[in-house]
């Protein structure tokens, strides 16, 4: 819901194109999915090549690494290309301050997370008085409610055929135990891209 939800937000708001943080994310791929789905250009950002080729592999056409010294530069170069007015940020700290300098004027960051643990930084308070730019935040109960009754049992509706048409899905790593609970979750805080963490009650329990 939250995928479809910043999706059509976007649309809704006549974006041409978006850019998205933390893209190799589960949700992230969900965006790649729904954009390839509706045309809708996308640049994605990562922070590891093996996320590069993830993406890649899934026929994402633009992905930046933002390790690479080149990282902002080409990201600004491809916003403007695109017309990217829109970003999608799963992170905060200071990723979010650095793809709003790259993008065009009168552009919104819509930050729905905070993977990076620290308040959002680097924004520019003459970006947002003189290039019209903003930041705001995503809530997916304040979408939902939105929506009203009637909308909302209609994207739910939508949300479930689309995922039985396989084109969004949520990788499964592995399946624990609670036993093995606490143990997966650390695991899980390190190896993200590769998958949720399952944890079922054994049959003991």
């Amino acid at each position: 819901l939250t995928a479809v939800g910043l999706v059509e937000t976007a649309k809704h708001e006549g974006y041409k194109a978006i850019i998205q943080t933390a893209a190799a994310s589960q949700l992230g791929r969900m965006v790649v999915s729904l954009a390839q789905q509706d045309k809708i250009p996308l640049i994605n950002i990562v922070r590891r090549q093996e996320q590069v080729d993830l993406l890649k592999s899934l026929g994402a056409e633009h992905v930046l690494n933002s390790s690479e010294e080149s990282f902002f530069k080409e990201l600004k170069k491809l916003a403007k290309q695109l017309d990217a007015r829109i970003a999608f940020d799963a992170i905060g700290g200071a990723i979010t301050g650095t793809v709003l300098a790259a993008m065009p004027k009168h552009s919104s960051v819509l930050v729905y997370g905070a993977l990076a643990g620290e308040a959002c930084s680097g924004i520019s308070p003459l970006s947002l008085i003189f290039e019209g730019k903003a930041v705001r935040g995503f809530w997916l109960s304040e979408w939902i409610r939105t929506k009203g009754t009637v909308g909302m049992l209609k994207v739910s509706s939508d949300v479930q055929k689309i995922m039985k048409g396989g084109l969004i899905h949520t990788e499964i790593s592995k399946t624990v135990d609670l036993e093995a609970a606490k143990d997966a979750l650390i695991h899980y805080n390190t190896h993200m891209t590769e998958g949720k963490v399952l944890i079922c009650p054994s049959s003991s329990s």
